[in-house]
């Protein structure tokens, strides 16, 4: 799971849908014109829980 650091279209939709960056790793998707980054986000519970509980 995962996108690529230069799509900012998936990079707003996992932080619209309450995904936190967990981390990067360098140069992990080969795409046609190179190497990119690749963004891990992640969601846990307690993340995902309404605020004020």
């Amino acid at each position: 799971m995962g996108h690529s650091v230069p799509n900012p279209a998936s990079c707003r939709v996992a932080g619209r849908t309450g995904f936190a960056l967990e981390g990067t790793l360098r140069e992990a998707l080969l795409h046609d014109n190179g190497r990119h980054d690749r963004h891990l986000p992640a969601l846990i519970r307690p993340d995902a829980l309404p605020s004020g509980r």
